[in-house]
């Protein structure tokens, strides 16, 4: 069950009933056809890998279930080469899945493709000699050779013209939220018990510039992990 906790009334929904997680599909989409929104799961003081060095330990409860209703509503699921190295990652089933790469050389044997994953892989690098461990994966996977230096805003342009959509989901990791942070229009922060942080889910670490961020849902779920939803609000003082 997922807990709507603000804003008020509160309700409740059974991720198992494909009505009510259309509802929570619906709660949680984008305000705009063009958008970017950064998702993680951390603890309370912020850090996004567990002591097994990675975020299976910090997840829990309905975590995985909404993140794949954040990945229904992307076009490109984006994270750092760093994150894969570390991290088994689904391919999306219908996304694109882009690796940002400095030098090509990707964890292929991370990448788990369900069954009912029809998401194309793309890997976006600087090198113009990528490394390429030969997998099924890269077999297949679309590699793009960058200019080096992009502008986070020319990297999205690129990232949104590959993929032919305009909507991104930014996971991680750290380098690359601190790299978009600034084009975020929302924040999806799943935060592992117990809440010892006054801060609503945002880490001391995430850049926040001239945007402001408001607390637009707050949800709970069984395991008492907390789901906060934050929307910037730009040109903020």
């Amino acid at each position: 069950m997922l807990h709507q906790l603000t804003p008020l009334p509160g309700q409740s929904f059974s991720l198992d009933d494909p009505v009510e997680l259309d509802r929570v599909r619906e709660l949680v989409s984008p305000a705009a056809a063009t958008w970017m929104r950064a998702t993680m799961v951390t603890n309370s003081h912020g850090a996004t890998t567990g002591k097994d060095g990675t975020s299976n330990s910090l997840s829990r409860g309905a975590d995985r279930t909404l993140l794949g209703v954040l990945r229904s509503h992307a076009d490109a699921v984006v994270l750092g080469a760093t994150t894969l190295h570390h991290e088994r990652i689904p391919i999306p089933q219908g996304a694109a899945l882009v690796i940002l790469s400095h030098t090509g050389t990707i964890a292929w044997d991370n990448l788990v493709r369900p069954t009912d994953a029809a998401g194309r892989v793309i890997v976006m690098t600087t090198s113009p000699e990528a490394g390429l461990v030969a997998s099924a994966d890269s077999d297949t996977a679309q590699v793009i050779v960058m200019e080096p230096g992009l502008t986070p805003e020319k990297l999205a342009a690129l990232i949104r013209g590959t993929v032919g959509g305009d909507g991104l989901l930014i996971e991680g990791g750290r380098n690359v939220w601190k790299q978009f942070a600034p084009l975020c229009d929302d924040l999806w922060l799943a935060v592992s018990p117990p809440p010892v942080s006054d801060r609503e889910g945002l880490p001391s670490w995430w850049p926040v510039g001239e945007t402001s961020w408001n607390l637009s849902a707050l949800y709970t779920d069984e395991a008492r992990m907390l789901y906060y939803h934050h929307r910037a609000v730009r040109g903020a003082p």
